[in-house]
């Protein structure tokens, strides 16, 4: 796999699709709602040695409180498995999540599904994070659940820029493509949006 095959790969298994105005709402809720693509960096060309890491990395579906080790809400329990549906058939390799269970549960249905044990990693240790993830073998797939400021940290981390994920939202997903040689690519995606009220 290579990084400018990624977002046709997404685009297929999530349906990529327009983005729609945000004043308008969806009519219906599927289990799997369309991804969009929002921005994707200028692809580097990997080595042909080597297939690159690919980090998907996404925040915690919603909690039902703001307690420390709140867990997750309904709709996060729903997004939870609308993930696992999006990203079932992505090859997915390595699942990391800190120790908090909104992060734990959030990637739950993923690692089940195919059958990985999850490795956490607590939030505040960037350096082991780095350490992981820098460690993958070439042309390992991860999925990183983490939290509103740890997911940019880490996308930064890993050479891929600047992002942000607002208090309320939850459906940004980044895959950050990681080379042999040349710079990261990054792929902004919206996964399984909540239904408008």
């Amino acid at each position: 796999m290579t990084a400018r095959w990624l977002p046709i790969l997404l685009c297929t298994l999530v349906a990529c699709g327009p983005t729609p105005a945000p004043s308008v709402p969806p009519t219906t809720a599927p289990a799997v709602v369309p991804a969009t693509a929002a921005t994707i960096a200028p692809a580097s060309t990997p080595s042909a040695d080597a297939p690159p890491r690919i980090v998907v990395l996404v925040r915690h579906g919603e909690k039902q409180s703001e307690a420390r080790d709140a867990a997750l809400s309904p709709a996060g329990v729903t997004r939870a498995a609308c993930l696992a549906d999006a990203l079932a058939e992505l090859g997915v390799t390595h699942v990391f999540t800190t120790e908090f269970a909104r992060t734990r549960d959030t990637a739950a249905p993923l690692a089940a599904r195919l059958g990985l044990t999850p490795e956490v990693v607590p939030a505040a240790e960037k350096d082991a994070w780095l350490e992981r993830l820098n460690a993958l073998p070439p042309g390992a797939i991860a999925l990183v659940a983490g939290h509103s400021n740890t997911v940019p940290e880490l996308v930064a981390a890993l050479g891929a820029g600047e992002v942000a994920i607002a208090g309320d939202t939850y459906d940004k997903l980044f895959a950050v493509v990681l080379p042999e040689h040349g710079a990261p690519t990054l792929l902004r995606l919206h996964y399984c949006p909540a239904p408008k009220a």
